[in-house]
């Protein structure tokens, strides 16, 4: 985007509306192109910018550039409600740009296509074009075996292919995630989960952030960004599946459960059926199987394991929870009780307690624009002597 050097500069500074100021890296110039409202494409080289390369956004001096152009009364921007009038060059050419969210004037510069060629040219040296996607190492989440990958497809690492095409954006989410296109996520919606890449994402009519996902049996799912998450984001609605998260859940199981997934059951062909069954139908409770066995939706002959289930080991992880680690207070009869009687004054002592939703609500809304922020979870605070 800089044409040339950029040149140091020391005594430039750009205040925030809290006053914080912040220096600039440099002073350069820069090649922009964009699009007037008749599709005619205009290039101009804007002189006097300033660098900050942790900016996520261009921002143009309407005043600097009029300036430059020595156009007085032909360069500006006028601003409606819904939209605003960029018109330059002696008010030959206008470009109308409708408010985004922020509800400020918004413009794409430098379209093009020289950014996928690079792209394009870049990823056909480390994945085989002949290799189905279906079966290739693009749609499998691998931690750190990479030799793995490289046998398969030739590849050194999938970050070789991802892309820097970041779509965060912290205003409307505050867990402040970002996901990358090609990035392995994490897909769970009405109760359907599963590993997925990210293939692309855009905005829809409303100004949503619409995503595509491809899941491995290359099925495309589009969806907001709530319903996804990294696999390194923890989550009590995850059922474990990889080495590392079942060594995780496991410090959660009591000794007779541990002993029951080590020393499995030899399963009867018709308890390995069942099981198959259960699986395929997301873990549906087995009470639920038995019923839909009682009126026909499944096979009638599960009813004989009515009193001989099989146990499921991710089911049984999926429902455990965390071992008490402090003893519960007695009775008020036998002296153990929370509140002393020396407690009395405010604030002296405050009992806290918190509650996690693996299911997010919505956030209570009288007016305004409806906020796509969630509550996941909420902390109780009891103060012993006022309660």
């Amino acid at each position: 985007m800089f044409v040339g050097t950029i040149e140091p500069c020391s005594n430039h500074r750009v205040a925030t509306i809290g006053g914080k100021g912040h220096s600039a890296s440099g002073l350069g110039t820069v090649r922009w192109t964009w699009h007037d409202d008749y599709g005619k494409t205009h290039e101009y080289l804007v002189e006097g910018v300033l660098y900050f390369p942790q900016s996520p956004i261009n921002i143009l001096s309407v005043t600097s550039f009029a300036r430059q152009l020595n156009d007085k009364e032909g360069t500006g921007i006028d601003t409606k409600m819904a939209y605003s009038r960029f018109y330059w060059d002696k008010g030959r050419y206008q470009r109308i740009i409708r408010h985004p969210a922020s509800n400020l004037p918004e413009m794409s510069i430098n379209e093009g296509f020289s950014l996928a060629t690079m792209y394009r040219a870049f990823v056909s040296r480390v994945i085989n074009p002949a290799v189905k996607p279906e079966y290739s190492c693009h749609f499998t989440h691998l931690d750190s075996d990479d030799h793995c990958c490289e046998s398969r497809c030739g590849c050194t690492g999938h970050e070789a292919f991802s892309t820097a095409a970041v779509i965060d954006n912290p205003a409307e989410d505050p867990q402040h995630e970002q996901f990358e296109i090609g990035e392995t996520l994490f897909y769970s919606n009405c109760g359907h989960s599963t590993m997925v890449k990210l293939k692309s994402f855009q905005l829809d009519g409303s100004n949503v952030l619409r995503l595509t996902v491809v899941t491995s049996n290359g099925e495309e799912i589009t969806t907001t960004k709530e319903h996804l998450r990294s696999p390194t984001n923890p989550d009590i609605g995850w059922i474990p599946t990889s080495t590392p998260e079942l060594e995780s859940a496991a410090r959660h199981l009591t000794d007779e459960q541990i002993e029951e997934i080590t020393l499995p059951m030899h399963l009867s062909p018709l308890q390995q059926e069942f099981l198959s069954r259960h699986c395929q139908l997301l873990h549906l409770p087995f009470s639920t199987m038995l019923r839909m066995s009682k009126i026909g939706l499944l096979p009638s002959r599960f009813l004989k394991l009515r009193n001989d289930l099989p146990p499921c080991v991710s089911c049984m992880f999926g429902q455990s929870h965390c071992r008490p680690w402090k003893g519960k207070g007695s009775s008020k009869a036998s002296g153990g009780v929370l509140k002393k009687e020396s407690i009395n004054e405010p604030g002296q002592t405050v009992g806290t307690d918190q509650i996690v939703s693996a299911q997010p609500g919505f956030v209570p809304q009288e007016k305004g624009q409806l906020t796509r922020a969630r509550i996941w979870g909420a902390t109780i605070f009891v103060d012993y002597a006022t309660k």
